[in-house]
């Protein structure tokens, strides 16, 4: 079963814990540590690949928008 990757606009901190509480994830990788670090890596893959892209995403709330604008969450 794939890894679970951010959804476009999803905040960090609802990702990691999306993550942290799948099922899959729970099963495959029972020690937490093993798991919030593999959830992190998918968090970095994810950001890397929209700065490839050009985009600057937000950590609160995962959404490219300039430093000035304040989040929604």
């Amino acid at each position: 079963m794939p890894l679970p990757r951010p959804n476009k606009g999803e905040s960090k901190n609802k990702f990691l814990n999306r993550c942290m509480s799948n099922d899959v994830m729970k099963e495959d990788f029972k020690d937490n540590k093993q798991r919030i670090a593999i959830c992190y890596s998918q968090w970095k893959d994810y950001t890397k690949a929209a700065k490839e892209n050009g985009e600057v995403l937000c950590d609160n709330c995962g959404v490219n928008h300039d430093t000035k604008t304040k989040c929604e969450e």
